[in-house]
């Protein structure tokens, strides 16, 4: 709940509306669980369902823009999203359900004196781990 109030804060700072829409979005969003636009679609009509799969997709994007939710893309090439955390972080993600651990290190950190003996300036980088939780192996 209190991820979701901060949610909310800055949709409103940057002039958005707290419609319904968006309060279920955000709710379906809540879980451990990374999840494509489509699942986040079931969820939210289950509550509100006049709401279209493209309402669902120009939300995502508006919450990406504030940096409130990730996007990560698995094997299958289908983008799952999650709440952002204010800290630079890499995921853990499970192939067949799609809950996500976070990583407690960077390991960009573990790599950069070998990148740096290259003489190459890395602008940005994103490290995902694909693989089966506990519950799925």
């Amino acid at each position: 709940m209190k991820k979701q109030n901060n949610c909310i804060d800055i949709l409103k700072k940057a002039g958005y509306k707290i419609t319904p829409q968006r309060l279920e979005l955000l709710k379906a969003l809540s879980g451990e669980k990374m999840q494509t636009a489509e699942e986040l679609h079931k969820i939210v009509i289950s509550n509100q369902p006049n709401v279209s799969l493209d309402t669902i997709y120009r939300n995502l994007h508006i919450l990406q823009q504030l940096n409130i939710i990730t996007e990560t893309k698995l094997g299958d090439s289908k983008s799952r999203f999650k709440f952002s955390s204010n800290e630079h972080n890499h995921h853990m993600v499970c192939i067949k359900c799609g809950c996500s651990v976070e990583l407690d290190f960077c390991p960009m950190e573990l790599i950069k004196d070998k990148i740096n003996n290259k003489k190459f300036k890395v602008t940005d980088h994103n490290f995902e781990i694909f693989g089966y939780c506990s519950n799925c192996s």
